[in-house]
């Protein structure tokens, strides 16, 4: 029999986070030098990973985070308004 005990992904899986400890960690991001001049990206960010935590689904839209992160008014129209998709470029850019 091999020993697996130094090979990589065979050692124990690690516990999942908890939404406190996922929450934290995304603060550190926020707050790091990364996202210090990012306000928009920060306030994104933030938005997206608590409703994701929270398990709100439809608040993850492209016309719901128009509305709550940058303003939109209801009439919002995701095909001619590409805010949201431009600052989710640039969020994966920086993440």
């Amino acid at each position: 029999m091999e020993d697996t005990a130094n090979q990589p992904g065979t050692g124990p899986v690690p516990s999942p986070l908890s939404t406190h400890e996922k929450r934290a960690q995304v603060h550190r991001i926020v707050v790091s030098a990364t996202f210090r001049n990012a306000l928009v990206l920060q306030s994104l960010l933030e938005y997206v990973t608590s409703k994701s935590l929270d398990r709100d689904i439809e608040g993850i839209s492209e016309y719901a985070i128009a509305a709550q992160v940058f303003g939109r008014p209801a009439d919002f129209d995701p095909s001619s308004d590409t805010i949201v998709r431009t600052h989710a470029y640039r969020l994966r850019g920086k993440l």
